[in-house]
């Protein structure tokens, strides 16, 4: 037998051994196997047949041909089995076999295979390594979870401990200031006991301040703080801290000084906010400053989109070491010093209240010379109607202690004497306008939208039914909480009173007390409706609620003007920034008395309005089931996703992604 391996490049012969065995490589794997019959005189009688066994069992003829042909053979071992006969007679019992091996291609080989086991080995430790590792690593976090959840119920305990002993010291704090107050207006009591008394309420105040204080503290931390913003200027609500403090001071060595600009600005902010901050680093100043002076500055940074109020607290004292001034804001921390120590709370509050107002506070110190402190709060300027006044405010002025932001009042009267003294029982607790008849109330009802209106019934040239039927017929006072005043106490002028719809009666002469609890009464009115015709626009609105509104025609008519206002809010709900002047042009009404109309409504200005409508559409988007939170943010108009969740948050106390899944 002769071998012929086809190769690429070149064929080559092979003769198998004396043990019958022939190897070839892998490459040689298609051969032909030569057959010869070693007696030439029966070269075309002998016949052959085969098979390869290994590859296949049966055996295959062959008849005269000398050729075995193979192609493509795998490798492996293989017995190549031949055997003869002559023509028409039986296969020989005996038969040739050759043995062939084809070696496997190199990848496939013993010394591949060993080293494929070892990578394999080596991968199969790594994952194992690294599945252990992420085991032990997810123990160890649960471990940490659950001791972060056991550290916060046990400063939650702690700080509710803390709350509930502030609330209870409150209580006595009450039962003492009250009697001192009472002593120090007694006639009878010496010089000298009084001065003992004022030392005893002036450090009961300072008690009872440090327990309003903790319990703003444990608000802030517990993130129950709201910002609530306001329109108004600053420098009023800066000028009256001040001056509280500079009355209170009774340091013949400390002076309090307030620096304003002249010319001040509208702006939101929250006003409780503020107050807190400035009361805070004024009574930290003012300890800390035995000679000198103590000096408040207000001014403005503007920027493209906002504008920052900075609020600065100088003062001439002992100072702050360097080494302390990082840490003077940590909550507790309390700067070594020779005079009396305090709670470490006040700058700890000051900063989380400065963060709430989207801020932050700043210091500078020098030891022996004195500290600067600098609070940088975000604030929005707000366009002052053509006829609201630019407010003015020197230097050197300063309102008394009690004034601030008051309801406005329109009383309408025509007997002079009646008129002032209604006046000064009123102008104690509301803003008070006036006018001498119906005309002139009326011209003023629809500039100024006060929050209620006392009127005179007999007057001349417009009387008091006059008025109230302008009123209630014109979109922008239809509003507005009327009293009427009259001496005619007969049942047909009631009746129509209330036809007209008056909102109370109120018979000559005229009691004090009563006028103001029947004031309190109609405006605690007015804020309840305030609820009612808000919950019109919420999509969860109880059915019984839609039924109240409906069967009441005054609420019904106003919550159809705020309908109509959120409605043309809808329209033009995917744009980031609406024009109040527009939205007022398309309601017919000036932008001043849009924001009054609304606000006297609602208890919301027109850009909380607008807040309210788009958080109100978005939620109706999450219930859809449609779009996923940052889609339903940019179709109501919110390009900010933080803002967007800080909002929704605040009107359904609960984050976009918890409200949806509980309404899917």
């Amino acid at each position: 037998m002769v071998f012929n391996t086809g190769e690429r490049e070149a064929q080559s012969e092979k003769y198998p051994s004396l043990t019958d065995m022939i190897s070839l490589e892998h490459e040689e794997n298609s051969f032909r196997v030569e057959l010869a019959v070693m007696d030439y005189a029966l070269n075309d009688i002998v016949e052959f047949s085969y098979k390869l066994q290994g590859l296949d069992d049966n055996w295959i003829f062959l008849g005269n041909e000398k050729n075995l042909d193979f192609r493509n053979i795998p490798y492996g071992k293989y017995e190549l089995r031949i055997r003869t006969r002559q023509k028409n007679e039986n296969w020989s019992a005996d038969y040739e076999r050759l043995f062939i091996t084809i070696s496997p291609p190199y990848y496939l080989s013993i010394p591949a295979l060993v080293l494929y086991s070892i990578l394999i080995a080596v991968v199969s430790f790594i994952l194992l390594s690294l599945y252990v590792k992420k085991i032990n690593a997810e123990a160890q976090l649960r471990v940490k979870k659950l001791q972060l959840e056991q550290d916060g119920k046990l400063h939650m305990e702690r700080m509710n401990f803390y709350t509930n002993i502030t609330h209870e010291l409150r209580t006595p704090l009450t039962l003492i200031l009250g009697p001192l107050e009472d002593l120090l207006h007694e006639e009878k009591l010496s010089s000298k006991h009084k001065d003992w008394v004022f030392i005893v309420q002036k450090n009961a105040n300072r008690l009872f301040s440090l327990v309003n204080q903790l319990l703003e503290f444990r608000k802030v931390e517990s993130q129950y703080k709201p910002l609530v913003l306001g329109e108004g200027f600053l420098s009023e609500l800066v000028a009256e801290t001040v001056h509280k403090h500079a009355v209170a001071n009774n340091n013949d060595r400390l002076e309090i000084i307030c620096k304003i600009a002249q010319v001040d600005i509208k702006t939101n902010f929250d006003a409780e906010i503020v107050q807190m901050i400035l009361d805070n680093l004024l009574s930290n100043a003012c300890k800390y400053t035995a000679s000198g002076t103590v000096e408040v500055c207000l001014r403005y940074e503007h920027e493209t989109l906002s504008t920052c109020a900075l609020i600065e607290v100088k003062d001439t004292g002992c100072g702050i070491a360097p080494e302390h001034l990082n840490k003077i804001f940590d909550k507790f921390y309390q700067v070594p010093r020779s005079v009396s120590q305090g709670t470490g709370v006040g700058l700890a509050l000051v900063k989380e209240l400065a963060a709430i107002h989207h801020g932050k506070i700043t210091v500078k110190s020098e030891l022996g010379i004195g500290s600067e402190f600098c609070v940088r709060l975000l604030t929005s300027a707000v366009v002052i109607p053509q006829n609201e006044p630019v407010v003015l405010l020197p230097e050197a002025t300063m309102p008394s202690p009690g004034e601030g932001p008051q309801q406005l009042l329109l009383l309408v009267e025509d007997d002079r004497d009646l008129r002032e003294y209604l006046n000064s029982v009123l102008c104690s607790k509301f803003e008070v306008i006036k006018a001498e008849n119906g005309i002139e109330g009326l011209e003023l009802a629809k500039s100024r939208i006060p929050d209620i209106i006392i009127s005179d019934l007999m007057m001349p040239d417009m009387d008091g039914f006059g008025l109230l039927q302008e009123l209630k017929g014109e979109r922008e006072t239809s509003h507005i909480p009327v009293i009427l005043l009259t001496a005619k106490d007969t049942e047909p002028d009631k009746e129509r009173g209330y036809a007209l719809g008056v909102d109370s009666y109120l018979t000559k002469p005229i009691s004090p007390q009563l006028l103001h609890r029947r004031i309190e009464n109609l405006l605690s009115k007015q804020k309840s409706m305030y609820n009612k015709v808000l919950a019109q626009l919420s999509t969860q609105i109880k059915q019984d609620s839609a039924t109240e509104s409906i069967n009441s025609p005054e609420l019904w008519r106003e919550n159809a003007f705020v309908q109509e206002f959120a409605n043309l809010v809808e329209e033009c709900i995917q744009d980031e920034v609406m024009d109040t002047a527009t939205l007022a042009n398309k309601m017919n009404m000036s932008q001043s008395t849009l924001y009054r109309k609304l606000k006297g409504l609602t208890g919301k200005n027109i850009n909380q309005l607008v807040r309210k409508v788009r958080i109100q559409k978005a939620a109706q988007l999450l219930r859809s089931g449609q779009y996923n939170i940052t889609e339903v943010s940019l179709m109501v108009g919110i390009n900010s996703s933080i803002y967007f969740r800080q909002c929704f948050k605040e009107e359904f106390g609960q984050l976009p992604s918890e409200y949806q899944k509980k309404k899917l």
